[in-house]
């Protein structure tokens, strides 16, 4: 459920969170962030929850760019042309010079990874704008890349879609079973949801090109069969038309002509399946063709929805255990600050009292009683002047470095740079915990606090309300935009 207050891409911004803008990831995380506040604080915070992650796999062939292109509704990967073995879709709102979480995980584990090393990683990256992609990455490998690696990837993935070439026999390769018979064995990280990972699907691709409804039923059967004895349990295999620009298309209606003018030439929209499913029942036969990829994009909001949840949760009680760990440390931090500043240096305090002491023994005289002795006034006077003047000259034999002003002590001495340390990481804090309230819906809980921070930004306009500065690691709230930047 899409709460008001939440951004479309609210795991990219989980992450931004935890690690900050710009972090390659949590074993990296920069100076402002949840992370670091929690190395600071001894307090062990979780891991920020990456993008589901869709992975699409098969022969060569056999239609993997048309169906990643298929999921986002755009032609983000050229079909039929030489591409690198990996190739990462997704938004183009992660950051310049940064990679994907699991692509940054799997590119340290394995050494050269992607394989070719005259291919640059940051090659292997396709950002895209499709609204699809904002908690969501698509992921198309190819079979020749590096084994290990590749099986660690599939393993890590949310979503594996092996596609069946309808044009081939057998409809798999021998490789590409075995990579899927090792990748529902590899165990992976524990999944977030609780439900085994990856979740693999398969579809048979190019089944617009199989004219015939029992043609298309025999090629599912004899892959379902070749499925079970290699892999030892059943799979549902649905049909889908790769290749085809249909679900590109939104918006054109049955009527519409599959020919367009640009200028004095006319172009056909390449509609094959169109074709395909006039002579088996027109719409029926497309919604058919639909089918594989409804089910994974349906698969993946599923574990997108649950990933925010768990996501908001996490990051509740992260933020509760180093608001507690804080305010503990922080009375601690006080309490010396507060040593620090009653410590008046000894300089100072004997020039205070030998100038009192040489008052005292000017204006005794007058305030002593007429009835007493002369000279005990007399003696009251020398004492209170003697006492003065060693004191005068006790502090003028002092270094001069003994004399610091006390404000100035207050502001420079350990405990009181602790304290400023703290606070500061306090203000971060309650405004990470205003933005997790602003993302689950919930009330503000930092309206009780009396805080200057929140006192100053309380009326503003609603949207996301964390701001950092990196650096020099002031965090303030901003943003009328409604973008985080940590």
């Amino acid at each position: 459920m899409m709460v008001p207050g939440q951004p479309p891409n609210l795991l990219r911004r989980l992450q931004y969170l935890y690690c900050g803008r710009g972090a390659q990831g949590p074993a990296q995380p920069g100076p402002v962030s949840l992370i670091t506040a929690g190395e600071e604080l001894g307090v062990t915070v979780g891991r920020p929850p990456r993008e589901v992650v869709i992975l699409v796999a098969g022969d060569t062939g056999s239609g993997k760019s048309a169906f990643v292109n298929a999921i986002v509704e755009e032609i983000v990967l050229p079909v039929g042309r030489p591409h690198p073995a990996v190739q990462w879709v997704c938004s183009q709102e992660l950051p310049p010079g940064v990679s994907p979480c699991l692509f940054t995980e799997a590119k340290n584990e394995f050494s050269g990874w992607p394989a070719g090393s005259h291919v640059a990683p940051a090659s292997c990256i396709v950002r895209c704008s499709s609204p699809r992609l904002g908690n969501v990455e698509v992921v198309e490998v190819k079979m020749d890349a590096d084994a290990d690696a590749l099986e660690w990837v599939g393993a890590r993935a949310d979503i594996v879609v092996c596609l069946l070439d309808s044009q081939k026999q057998p409809q798999a390769s021998e490789k590409l079973l075995q990579w899927i018979g090792k990748v529902q064995r590899t165990p992976g990280e524990p999944s977030l949801d609780g439900q085994a990972r990856p979740n693999i699907q398969f579809v048979l691709s190019k089944a617009d090109l199989v004219q015939r409804e029992s043609d298309r039923i025999r090629l599912v059967a004899k892959a379902s069969k070749l499925l079970t004895e290699r892999l030892g349990r059943g799979f549902e295999i649905l049909p889908v038309a790769t290749g085809d620009l249909e679900a590109l298309l939104d918006g054109l209606s049955e009527g519409t002509s599959d020919c367009f003018t640009l200028g004095d030439r006319k172009f056909e929209i390449p509609r094959s399946f169109v074709k395909a499913g006039d002579s088996q029942g027109g719409s029926n036969a497309r919604k058919r063709f639909d089918e594989g990829t409804k089910r994974t994009i349906q698969a993946a909001q599923q574990t997108v929805e649950q990933r925010k949840a768990d996501g908001l949760a996490r990051l509740r009680a992260d933020c509760e255990a180093l608001a507690a760990s804080l305010d503990m440390q922080l009375a601690e931090a006080r309490a010396r600050a507060q040593s620090e500043t009653g410590s008046i240096p000894l300089r100072p305090k004997l020039f205070q009292l030998g100038g009192a002491m040489l008052i005292v023994g000017v204006v005794v005289p007058f305030f002593l009683d007429s009835d007493l002795d002369p000279w005990i006034a007399q003696i009251c006077r020398y004492i209170a002047l003697a006492m003065g003047t060693v004191l005068l000259i006790l502090a003028a034999l002092i270094a001069p470095s003994g004399m610091d002003d006390g404000k100035q002590s207050s502001r420079t001495g350990p405990a009181s740079r602790c304290v400023s340390v703290l606070e500061e990481r306090g203000r971060f804090l309650r405004l990470a915990r205003r933005q997790h309230a602003q993302w689950a819906g919930e009330d503000d809980p930092t309206k009780a606090d009396d805080s200057t921070l929140v006192e100053e930004h309380a009326d503003r306009a609603p949207g996301s309300v964390l701001t950092c500065r990196t650096g020099d690691s002031t965090a303030g709230s901003t943003d009328k935009a409604g973008e985080v930047f940590i």
